[in-house]
């Protein structure tokens, strides 16, 4: 305190101050008051930074993000440290008819600057309510929410049919009692899932008509939109009548998917449902498709011919993921696709029962040729399949762009003397700017440790007039955790060999699956 200040009198006396000392006085008292709510809150934020909960792992963290009321109730500084953490209080999943407003704003009240999430799933209700009378999910909580609450940066909704999802927004999005005064938490909703469960309904009336589609209720402002469809079987059962290569979805005639820059699908319909949706997602920069065994027509349907003559063009795509599908699909859409500045393709194979990919490797060259940027830097990740080694060969050496490969779960067939690690060795050659290679869960029929020295080995010593491997920075082969990969795995570690290429700055991590 100022004791030469006007006041200092007041604060050594009873004397009753003048009004506009009391005036003073209450600006002081504003200003102080102020100041007390700064520092309180940059006590938290230096509280938080030596909290319990920055002790935990991420692993123990994302246990702990589901169980957030029992960490709470470990222990007071627990609890203080879990409010203090805004991370922990950024995602909630809760059904539909389960809703509390003012619960929910509280929640995200914790989250601070974190981009918040919102899961909405159904009560377990009968999939034939179709009717909005009938209809069990609105509820006055979500509509408030979702007119009134916070920001909510990505909202994923479960929902039985398109119906259901009309159902759903226009009962308490649209409806004639919602105000239009100021831009709602639905209007800037940027990321969005739907996922459809049940029976489909939509095109059997009219099925070259959009219509009241439910994907026109789509929040506007997204750029992250991912569809989950029901399985084939269950859309379409027996007693339909209806094969779903004959039905449409009406995805890009009711929302406008030129506007997205992550775009993800789920579908097991067959057809060209697929494709018919890909093609207006123009600036998409990351693709997701899960085909889930499913496959693409043949060359004679009129999407392929169409495709075939103007190509499938995603010029701005980065990253392609394929999932479940089969060597003969994904060498459908290598044949029709052109994405020039693709920089990650990452194929998870299905049910491949006998690897029939003798045109793979062709198709996945013809990509190369048409994006005619030739891919200047790839990072590739194979996943889930049993191929012959030449196959493996073959595929490596159609994109020479590779920097960073990842083989995880991959084996081989009809092999003989040959292992992942010596087909790696021969393809070093078509290879000259990969700087990563990764091995993953690895079985040691496929992939034998021993086989790991004469790989690297060509980093120190090249072969004649090749560059083999004189980029490569890090090496990771994991095992199956058996008795024996453990054994030969810690022999190559202790090897000359890989401790001279350590020292040479090369990262090296051979082990067992989950070792360190």
């Amino acid at each position: 305190m100022d004791e030469n200040s006007d006041l200092a009198h007041l604060f050594s006396s009873n004397v009753v101050p003048k009004p506009i000392e009391a005036t003073t006085v209450r600006a002081n008292i504003d200003s102080l008051t102020r100041e007390i709510s700064r520092l309180e809150k940059e006590l938290q934020q230096q509280r938080a930074v030596i909290s319990a909960v920055r002790k935990l792992t991420l692993e123990i963290l994302g246990a702990a993000r589901f169980q957030l009321i029992d960490l709470c109730l470990v222990s007071k500084s627990w609890c203080d440290a879990a409010r203090q953490t805004p991370s922990l209080w950024k995602g909630i999943r809760v059904e539909y008819r389960d809703v509390s407003y003012d619960k929910i704003v509280a929640w995200y009240g914790r989250s601070g600057s974190t981009l918040r999430t919102l899961e909405v799933i159904p009560p377990d209700i009968d999939d034939e309510c179709m009717e909005l009378d009938d209809c069990q999910s609105p509820n006055d909580g979500f509509r408030q929410l979702l007119t009134f609450g916070p920001t909510i940066d990505h909202l994923s909704i479960k929902c039985s049919s398109g119906q259901c999802f009309t159902n759903f927004t226009f009962g308490w999005i649209w409806g004639d009692n919602v105000s239009l005064s100021k831009p709602r938490p639905w209007d800037s909703i940027k990321s969005f899932t739907l996922t459809l469960t049940g029976r489909w309904e939509e095109s059997a009336v009219n099925p070259d008509e959009p219509g009241d589609s439910g994907f026109m209720w789509i929040p506007p402002a997204v750029v992250s939109l991912q569809i989950n469809l029901p399985d084939s079987s269950v859309a379409f059962p027996l007693d339909s009548g209806i094969a779903p290569p004959d039905m449409r979805i009406h995805l890009a005639e009711a929302w406008t998917l030129d506007t997205l820059t992550s775009f993800s699908i789920s579908c097991n319909w067959g057809g060209p449902h697929i494709l018919e949706i890909v093609k207006h997602c123009k600036n998409v920069e990351t693709l997701a498709i899960d085909f889930k065994n499913s496959d693409l027509p043949d060359s004679r349907a009129a999407i392929m011919k169409q495709l075939s003559r103007i190509g499938l063009s995603l010029l701005k795509l980065r990253t392609l993921r394929l999932r479940q599908v089969s060597p003969s699909t994904a060498g459908k859409l290598f044949r029709i696709l052109k994405a020039p500045v693709l920089a990650q393709l990452d194929i998870s194979f299905g049910e491949v029962k006998i690897w029939q990919g003798k045109k793979f490797d062709d198709e996945l060259g013809r990509l190369v040729q048409q994006s005619s940027a030739a891919f200047r830097s790839l990072n590739l990740r194979i996943h889930n399949v049993s191929l012959p080694p030449d196959d493996l060969n073959d595929i490596l050496s159609a994109l020479p762009s590779i920097m960073h490969l990842t083989l995880d779960e991959v084996g081989l067939v009809n092999h003989g003397r040959k292992d992942i690690f010596s087909v790696l060795r021969e393809a070093a050659r078509y290879l000259p700017h990969i700087g990563v290679i990764e091995v993953l869960n690895a079985s040691t029929k496929s992939a034998s440790p021993s086989s790991i020295p004469s790989l690297l080995d060509l980093r120190k010593k090249p072969l004649s007039g090749q560059p083999a491997l004189s980029r490569l920075r890090s090496f990771t082969a994991t095992f199956e955790d058996t008795k024996e990969a453990g054994s030969q795995c810690h022999n190559i570690d202790e090897m000359e060999i890989v401790q001279e290429l350590r020292r040479s700055g090369l990262l090296v991590h051979v082990g067992p699956i989950g070792a360190t």
